[in-house]
């Protein structure tokens, strides 16, 4: 008298049996992924050799990925780095942004996952960039701050950026 009969042993079998064509199915998936490791310092393009191999071999919809809020925080990330730097090297030409200059500041005292990012915060770092004590920190120290190289092309584009119906173009991949 065995077990075999058993209702039980039989769905047990069943589902033993699903399992092992899920696993299956999921292993020859594995077997078409392809994996990139991609090594070297920061800076050196590794993000941007990934984003073009997305344009080039990736899904045609993967421009529309809800990516607005990392691109923000890249840019308010980046544009405090360069505000702190100005404090260092060139202070602001024009005094009257000194309010705007700590309301972005605030941020850098709470964390990243705490921060609200208001589209007013867009008009705050135009003002900012507008600055020329800014401009020349960027132009003279650039290579003494840890932010990428294509920096000026978002704050140029900071009030497309923050605007509330922004999508990513090509540029900003």
């Amino acid at each position: 008298m065995g077990n075999k009969g058993s209702a039980a042993f039989n769905a047990a079998r069943r589902q033993d049996k699903m399992v092992d064509k899920k696993i299956a199915a999921q292993a020859l998936k594995e077997k078409k992924l392809v994996k990139l490791l991609l090594l070297g310092p920061g800076e050196s393009g590794k993000s941007t050799l990934l984003k073009q191999m997305k344009l080039l071999y990736g899904k045609k919809d993967t421009m529309n990925e809800p990516k607005v809020q990392a691109i923000r925080m890249n840019v308010v990330t980046n544009m405090i780095k360069l505000l702190l730097a100005s404090e260092a090297f060139v202070p602001l030409a024009d005094e009257k942004l000194q309010g705007d200059a700590s309301e972005l500041l605030k941020l850098n005292a709470i964390p990243q996952e705490d921060w609200v990012i208001k589209p007013a915060l867009g008009d705050v770092m135009m003002r900012l960039w507008q600055d020329e004590g800014i401009r020349e920190t960027w132009e003279k120290y650039q290579n003494r701050i840890q932010v990428p190289e294509n920096l000026p092309y978002f704050l140029d584009s900071v009030e497309r950026i923050f605007d509330s119906n922004y999508r990513p173009n090509q540029g900003d991949w």
